[in-house]
């Protein structure tokens, strides 16, 4: 969720976030200078101190190699502590914090815990009767893609269910539970499965639908006897149902009751035609029940291997989606596919995956220097912008105040490539007094931290969840927290003392975002980021019936690349590699399902023509903002803010795509704030003309995140 756009607006805590020595009192700078790419950084004895996160490598790591396990730190968070009002409710398994805020299977345990989560390919809900299982159908029109969600079909029991309970969540999977004194019924819910699995403790099976049965096998009444079944249903799907020992089903109409209780796996699987059956089968007895992830960075490349967790026999089975496919070993099964919001996935046999990825090159600058006819004019618009830093307000709320440090970032950086020391000193300076403010909570609007959930909230975003675009509940934390972590790598790169004085408040920032580890004992394991989407979730603790969203990509990139960049500032390569692998994910997933190209196969024609997706939800695809449907919108909330790393994002072939249809339906009075991204977007074709175009707004009409300065240099550093 995203509301917030209306008007678019030397010490030891130095180990936290400087990998060795423990207590430098060196004020050398750290980073690269400007322009370098960053270097393979070691594990060594470097980053946070803390311990593994449980997923066994399955080699030792090669030289120079990086190994994702231990957390950015342990140690208590240095923001004042305060209790959340909202509290867990009983459907979590567990009392004890920290607990996710933003997983895709929030929906469990929001409110009565019954709206749906895409664990993809399937939508299921879990309700006092059981599971619900739904392989939704995709409606597209112009404006929309949405999932038709039914109930295909649901496991449950003759006898009354004990209450349920959430727990024992994963990197990609999570578990539903109805435990009772004497009986139970459980299931492991996990990304990409490909049969859906309940576990039966002394409960009778009933299988319902929605549908009329048509028949069993061919029988259209009375019994079936064995450990396998084809249900077929009057909308036209046939589904695979498997048991892991011989029952007898009654057929009942739009129901199949067992005729005993029952201790086993009951699994269903929708065919996929008939080419699927055969694979299906062949799988049948192979039941996921979550993953471990092993990452892993060298140089500019990257290894995540799932290494699938499986019960009973045989090889696992699971679907892979479109980001997946390209990079992924080993390659899906030909032939079969299963079309879903997010476009049609495949089916992938083996217990593990390893997807192979090339990390983006985190850099200070752009890959070129200013254009030499253009470095007069960006010159000039740095000089003024930073004559007019003093008298500019920051704000006060954490994304305002955000937007605020990193357009100083930007002032800064810009400062140092162009060689004008002394311009950089004085943004330098007035970004250290107001996130010295706000870091050590000398500012009015606090940050805090919320010891029920185990997060740094604002002190009116709890107080008022309507305050701070839902800060308080969780919302949009990537976006509010990576734009003061950029400032700060800003000024560690030339200040490094800087960055240690305030090393504790800035990694409890970087922890509620980015912690990589179960083992920090105060954060959640990666509050936003999905190991499955290979994107963020925003929405926080507000249920949705579409489940989780995600709104602007570009700010989520934001945050991974300030995240790598303090970490080259800092000498951490925790921070850095962490920031590279999630950059790497996000980019590649944004590619996939925000920005569309005539290759892609993901959405179907109707919506396919608008070229860009505004909200990506769990069950549904919006052209349109929370803030409203213009075009320009919609783009400028994919891009902003403009950064290097955003010639990593926006690729050329995608807007020379794009921009034509942009262009063409963009409303007449869009504000000059709005311009300036659809011009910056215009940079990436016709690079002259968008000069002249951004340099006819006057520079108080830009967004309030950005500068005449940044969009100036955007423009001549463009290839």
């Amino acid at each position: 969720m995203n509301p917030r756009h209306v008007a678019l607006l030397g010490s030891c805590l130095l180990p936290l976030l400087v990998a060795a020595p423990a207590c430098s009192d060196s004020a050398s700078p750290t980073g690269p200078t400007a322009g370098d790419p960053v270097s393979p950084a070691s594990n060594g004895d470097g980053g946070a101190p803390g311990a593994s996160d449980g997923a066994a490598p399955s080699a030792p790591p090669a030289l120079d190699e990086w190994v994702m396990g231990k957390p950015f730190a342990v140690s208590p968070p240095v923001h004042a502590k305060v209790s959340h009002p909202v509290k867990p409710t009983v459907l979590w398994k567990s009392t004890k914090a920290p607990r996710p805020t933003n997983a895709w299977w929030e929906n469990l345990v929001l409110a009565e815990g019954t709206l749906p989560v895409n664990v993809l390919p399937y939508a299921i809900r879990a309700t006092t009767e059981g599971l619900e299982v739904s392989a939704p159908k995709r409606v597209a029109s112009a404006n929309a893609v949405i999932s038709a969600i039914v109930k295909d079909m649901a496991l449950g029991a003759t006898e009354a269910l004990p209450p349920r309970t959430i727990g024992n969540d994963g990197p990609v999977s999570v578990d539903v539970t109805w435990q009772g004194a004497t009986n139970k019924l459980s299931a492991s819910l996990v990304r990409g499965m490909a049969f859906v699995t309940a576990d039966y403790e002394k409960l009778t099976p009933r299988l319902t639908t929605q549908h009329a049965i048509v028949n069993v096998d061919g029988k259209t009444s009375g019994t079936v006897t064995g450990d396998t079944f084809e249900v077929a249903l009057n909308d036209g799907s046939t589904w695979l149902l498997h048991a892991s020992a011989a029952l007898t089903f009654t057929i009942a109409g739009q129901s199949l009751v067992a005729t005993r209780p029952f201790d086993g796996a009951v699994r269903v699987a929708k065919l996929d035609g008939p080419a699927s059956k055969p694979i299906l089968m062949a799988h049948r007895d192979a039941i996921p029940r979550g993953a471990d992830l092993d990452v892993r960075v060298r140089g500019d490349r990257a290894t995540v291997v799932y290494r699938w967790k499986t019960t009973g026999s045989g090889t696992a089975l699971t679907f892979a989606l479109p980001h997946h496919v390209p990079v992924l070993s080993p390659a899906p099964i030909a032939g079969v596919a299963r079309e879903t919001i997010k476009g049609p996935m495949r089916l992938v046999e083996g217990n593990t995956w390893t997807v192979a990825l090339e990390l983006p090159k985190v850099t200070w600058s752009a890959p070129r220097n200013v254009a030499p006819s253009r470095l007069a004019a960006v010159e000039e618009a740095l000089r003024v912008d930073v004559a007019d830093v003093a008298a500019r307000p920051v704000r006060d709320d954490p994304y305002g105040f955000g937007k605020d440090m990193s357009r100083l970032g930007r002032l800064a950086l810009v400062a140092d490539e162009l060689k004008r020391p002394e311009l950089a000193k004085i943004v330098r300076g007035a970004m250290k007094t107001s996130l010295d403010r706000t870091l050590r909570g000398q500012n009015a609007n606090t940050l805090l931290y919320d010891d029920v959930w185990g997060g740094i909230v604002s002190k009116n975003g709890i107080a008022d969840f309507g305050a701070d675009y839902g800060q308080g509940l969780y919302n949009d934390h990537h976006f509010h927290y990576g734009y003061p972590l950029y400032a700060a790598a800003a000024i560690a790169k030339e200040e490094p003392e800087w960055a240690a004085l305030r090393s504790a408040e800035l990694m409890d920032l970087a922890r509620d975002i980015a912690n990589p580890s179960k083992d920090d004992p105060y954060f959640t394991a990666f509050r936003v980021f999905d190991w499955y989407d290979g994107h963020s979730w925003a929405a926080g603790l507000t249920p949705f019936g579409d489940s989780r969203n995600q709104e602007s990509t570009s700010e989520a990139v934001h945050a991974w690349y300030a995240l790598a960049l303090l970490g080259v500032a800092t000498k951490n390569p925790d921070l850095t590699n962490v920031g590279r692998v999630l950059l790497a994910h996000e980019i590649r997933s944004t590619q996939t399902y925000w920005h569309i190209t005539s290759a892609s196969t993901v959405y179907p024609p109707e919506y396919a023509e608008k070229k860009i997706v505004g909200i990506l939800w769990g069950f549904k695809v919006d052209h349109s903002t929370f803030f409203g449907a213009n075009p320009a919108f919609i783009h400028g909330i994919q891009m902003l803010p403009f950064t290097p790393m955003t010639e990593e994002l926006l690729s050329p072939a995608w807007v020379r795509e794009a921009y034509p249809v942009l262009a063409r339906t963009m409303a007449p009075d869009t504000s000059d704030a709005w311009k300036g991204f659809v011009y910056a977007e215009h940079a990436i074709l016709e690079k002259d003309r968008a000069w002249d175009e951004l340099a006819a707004i006057p520079r108080q009409n830009l967004d309030d995140g950005e500068s005449r300065t940044n969009a100036l240099y955007w423009v001549a550093t463009r290839p």
